[in-house]
């Protein structure tokens, strides 16, 4: 057909192939539907492909309600470059069907899972919690480089579990029932410890200690070195009869924080033993935050 002075072809039938506009003139290819003038709409000037649009955008440009359902048993979202799969986005189970590390079986009901650089990188589960697909995986906040320091990797609370206040050299203090267990919130490397300690009995010499729920980041680090305090009530020992005492941590090694005793002398502490526990239930309220490995 003759088209801006020139016979070009508009639309041709071969064996194998139908054409339109084989000769790759500024033809527009228009589809319309009992309802929409362009349920599909080619710009032969822009190159750009329109559903229910005549002036999509971009390469591929939906109209209407801009809905797009991807329908059937093991359907994904998936980004290619060249011929190579780099990641999807896809409901569906994850399975490796062709050895590249990014295959898909057919499931049921499945959260949105994706994947990304060959294996799963986060998932939102049908609950809305959003998983990291491994440990190490977080999040920048705020920052203009992703680097170690600006990651937000971890957030875990819980209980310490049943404490042992281990003293430093001989004999052994218990804790009471119902109050062997310390509350920590860890976000990052800074873990939060608070709690009540009520003490059963007590025979020790030497200082006590309890453990921690994670291991210090660098006891030799004198920048990371921590002190909380704690609060002594129902002391047995006349000189020790309540009042503050420090928590250090750090000072009995990777994993364990030490109880001290506050007192007006020059140093400002001394060793908490069973000199200051009464039998009947001593108890110490722990409060303070450390930076774990």
């Amino acid at each position: 057909m003759m088209t801006a002075g020139a016979v070009v072809n508009r639309f041709g039938l071969a064996p194998t192939e139908t054409v339109f506009n084989e000769d790759s003139a500024d033809i527009d290819f228009r589809v319309e539907s009992n309802g929409d003038a362009n349920m599909l709409f080619v710009n032969g000037g822009t190159d750009r492909i329109g559903i229910k649009t005549n002036a999509p955008t971009k390469t591929l440009g939906i109209g209407g309600d801009g809905l797009v359902s991807l329908e059937g048993s093991s359907n994904a979202l998936t980004f290619y470059d060249s011929s190579a799969l780099k990641a999807y986005i896809t409901s569906q189970s994850f399975g490796d069907h062709n050895g590249d590390g990014l295959g898909l079986v057919t499931a049921g009901d499945e959260p949105i899972k994706f994947f990304a650089n060959g294996a799963l990188q986060w998932t939102i589960e049908t609950t809305g919690h959003l998983i990291p697909g491994a440990n190490d995986h977080g999040i920048y906040l705020g920052v203009s480089s992703a680097t170690a320091a600006n990651l937000l990797d971890d957030y875990e609370e819980g209980v310490t579990g049943n404490l042992t206040l281990t003293p430093a050299s001989a004999g052994s203090i218990s804790v009471a029932s119902g109050f062997r267990q310390l509350a920590y919130t860890k976000v990052g490397r800074v873990v939060h410890i608070t709690g009540l300690l009520k003490m059963g009995s007590g025979d020790a010499a030497g200082d006590v200690t309890f453990p921690l729920p994670f291991a210090l980041a660098d006891t030799s680090d004198r920048a990371e070195i921590t002190r909380g305090f704690g609060y002594l009530v129902n002391a047995r020992a006349a000189n020790s009869a309540g009042g503050i005492c420090f928590i250090d941590v750090q000072i009995a090694g990777a994993t364990t924080a030490l109880i001290r005793k506050g007192t007006n002398t020059a140093n400002g502490g001394k060793d908490f033993n069973a000199t200051d526990i009464n039998d009947s239930g001593t108890e110490l309220s722990v409060n303070f935050s450390y930076l774990a490995a």
